[in-house]
């Protein structure tokens, strides 16, 4: 790691770059600070500034059109470290990801050594394999891009929140299948570096013990322009052309709930739901869990999951006049099996040729586990008020409620 300066002398206490001829790009920025409050600036938002300036540079025009820039960002206080992980594509977004303490307290800190030896091993890794992600498209840049006129304006983002997390600009959401937006943010920016980068699965084949191989897709566009949307569009690349997807990234969701609707031919079929590299369905593990909860937050990992797009009739007065027949019988099913859906709302209802599909199952779930997430929105006519809900049983009379709602008698 080792000292350098940007084009506004922004000077970070060290940075670890990947470099191809005239093209450079930050792999870590680190920003260190004695004590709080020490040059009255918190280091890790200092370093995410200290970024986006590296990356304002016109040699790496190409390279934002290509990719999200993802770089590590350190700050250390004293003996605290933070880490946090830092994207570029609308608009500039930090997550933070984990923290640690590097000082000896006690008598005992074996654990803590290891703790801390785990986290930078980790971060090493990650580091390599930023190198080599990077290696294969800074190369062509660094021959082919053109300088960018002077008078271009640099790149420019939103500041983030002082905690670092991204800004988000409420919408209404949209279900998983339609695009509900006059224009996406696909149509404006038909671009790889809004997309996630896992783009493989291997089919989860039921009864069998045949090994499937990888389907490989592209994202093709967003159902949602909210800065939140974690659902996509795609197409498989080859062997069905004309097959789309939908694949969305969950920390819960209700899996056998889902497969029981898909079996009835009420949902669309479930494809895959799995770890982020597309090898390992969790219906092949002989747990089959679908993520921890701890005092009714999950706490699961996050998860990829992949399912056949409907061609849906999107406007409610296309539903056909046995609609509300037909979702009452899918709620049915479900509390059959003492399952529950949760969030029975007019974007997760769609119809294909007359008949009901359910989508976005993540807080479906067994009766007397299954629980409302964090974060309800108040504008919903939910059950009962939302912060009342929040983190409560879901109950099948919650389901019955919104039927009524959604479709009166």
């Amino acid at each position: 790691m080792s000292q350098a300066i940007s084009t506004k002398s922004l000077n970070p206490d060290g940075v670890i770059f990947r470099q191809e001829r005239k093209c450079r790009i930050p792999l870590v920025l680190f920003e260190y600070k004695r004590a709080i409050g020490e040059g009255g600036c918190d280091p890790t938002i200092q370093a995410a500034y200290t970024l986006k300036e590296f990356l304002s540079v016109n040699e790496l025009s190409g390279l934002l059109d290509m990719s999200c820039c993802p770089s590590f960002l350190l700050g250390g206080t004293g003996a605290h470290l933070s880490i946090h992980g830092a994207v570029l594509n609308d608009k500039f977004i930090v997550q933070h990801l984990t923290d640690i303490y590097v000082g000896e307290a006690t008598t005992y800190e074996d654990t803590r050594a290891y703790h801390i030896a785990k986290v930078f091993t980790s971060l090493r890794r990650a580091r390599e394999t930023l190198d080599e992600y990077y290696k294969g498209i800074l190369n062509p840049i660094a021959v082919t891009a053109p300088a960018a006129p002077a008078d271009d304006p640099p790149v420019t983002a939103p500041a983030t929140p002082a905690d670092g997390s991204p800004v988000i600009t409420p919408t209404t959401p949209a279900d998983d299948h339609t695009v509900t937006t006059s224009t996406s943010p696909a149509d404006v920016y038909p671009l790889p570096c809004f997309f996630p980068y896992p783009t493989r699965f291997k089919e989860y084949l039921a009864g069998t013990d045949r090994e499937p191989g990888f389907t490989e897709f592209e994202y093709i566009d967003v159902p949602d322009a909210d800065a939140a949307n974690v659902t996509f569009f795609a197409k498989v690349r080859s062997g069905s052309p004309d097959r789309e997807l939908v694949v969305k990234f969950v920390d819960r969701y209700g899996m056998e709930a889902h497969e029981l609707l898909a079996r009835e031919g009420m949902a669309p079929r479930l494809l895959y739901y799995g770890s982020l590299d597309g090898t390992n369905d969790v219906r092949n593990s002989a747990g089959r869990g679908e993520g921890g909860l701890e005092y009714g937050l999950y706490v699961g990992p996050l998860r990829m999951v992949v399912m056949d797009r409907i061609v849906c009739v999107q406007k409610r007065g296309s539903w056909p006049r046995d609609a509300r027949d037909q979702v009452e019988e899918a709620i049915k099913k479900l509390h059959e099996k003492q399952l529950v859906f949760g969030d029975l709302r007019e974007p997760n209802v769609l119809f294909s040729e007359g008949k009901v599909f359910l989508i976005d199952f993540d807080w479906a779930g067994k009766v007397g586990e299954a629980r409302y997430p964090r974060g309800l929105s108040p504008h919903v006519d939910w059950p009962a008020q939302a912060t009342n809900l929040e983190r409560e049983l879901i109950k099948p009379a919650h389901d019955l409620y919104m039927l009524n709602k959604l479709l009166p008698k």
